[in-house]
């Protein structure tokens, strides 16, 4: 459905997949915009490929976050630096740029 409302939105978008195809099908280019909703252990285990993978001056959006225990996330995405938080029922998104 994600690829669908990109392409009904006319934007232009990949999809990267678990780190076990990662291995296989690298992501080799640079992204104005990555948003990564997952667990806090997978964004600390994966910190390193989204930094690696945005582009200079992108935001990094990374969501499935407990609202009330974040800063280890943003401290294993250091240098990057929060820009926007938005908290719903718990969870935060945040939203990091250089």
């Amino acid at each position: 459905s994600a690829l669908a409302n990109a392409e009904r939105n006319h934007c232009q978008i990949e999809f990267a997949l678990p780190k076990e195809f990662s291995i296989k099908y690298p992501v080799a280019h640079k992204f104005d915009v990555v948003v990564a909703n997952i667990l806090a252990p997978a964004l600390i285990e994966l910190a390193a490929d989204l930094k690696r993978v945005l582009a200079i001056g992108g935001q990094l959006i990374v969501s499935g976050i407990l609202a009330d225990r974040h800063a280890h996330v943003l401290r294993s995405l250091a240098p990057l630096n929060q820009v926007a938080r938005d908290d719903l029922g718990g969870w935060t998104a945040i939203t990091l740029g250089a």
